[in-house]
């Protein structure tokens, strides 16, 4: 994460440039389910989607 600051006529603007790599997400994913020993279907349920939704909406979930 890189954090810039803007300056200009008094007041300071803090810009968050975020970079959401899809691989890495997955990878992480893919490792809770091994780790935890959760069963693949995890990621069909409703409570899956919606948190993923509010997490990153661009996340595409593996079906």
């Amino acid at each position: 994460m890189k954090k810039e600051d803007w300056k200009g006529s008094g007041s300071v603007l803090t810009v968050i440039v975020v970079h959401f790599d899809v691989d890495a997400c997955k990878q992480a994913l893919t490792r809770m389910i091994i780790v935890d020993e959760l069963p693949f279907k995890f990621v069909e349920g409703k409570g899956f989607h919606f948190f993923i939704s509010q997490l990153q909406p661009k996340f595409p979930i593996p079906g």
